[in-house]
């Protein structure tokens, strides 16, 4: 189960994740524009241009909660991903592209949900065709 991402509440929550997992922290500006949603285990966000007929949406700074269990953070990932792909059919996106560091767990969860690395570069770019 999801829920909207708030950002009074939940970005300091995202940046104790972050630090946890060693990553810089971003500021909050950054997810002004995005669609966010939050599983217990996990959070992300769509970022999906104005005219989307087809385009392409963005799905970025997916994170897991480093306090919680594998099958945790593994359900909180599914149930985030599966909400953002629905939300960017409903929003007209044809297909998403996701950046990730190689090496990294998310790199893993990416290609055992369908999404398909398409570069073969130090920092991967996964895409996904979405079916409607």
């Amino acid at each position: 189960m999801t829920r909207p991402f708030n950002l009074d509440t939940d970005y300091p929550m995202l940046c104790e994740w972050w630090t946890k997992h060693k990553t810089p922290l971003l500021p909050s500006a950054v997810f002004i524009p995005a669609i966010g949603l939050v599983a217990k285990g996990a959070m992300g966000f769509l970022f999906v241009p104005e005219k989307t007929e087809g385009g392409i949406g963005i799905v970025e700074f997916v994170t897991t909660n480093p306090d919680a269990s594998p099958k945790e953070r593994l359900s909180g990932w599914n149930a985030v991903m599966s909400g953002l792909e629905a939300i960017a059919i409903e929003k007209g996106c044809g297909s998403l592209m996701s950046f990730v560091a190689q090496g990294k767990s998310e790199e893993h969860m990416l290609s055992k949900t369908g999404w398909l690395d398409v570069t073969g570069t130090p920092h991967l770019i996964f895409g996904k065709v979405l079916c409607r």
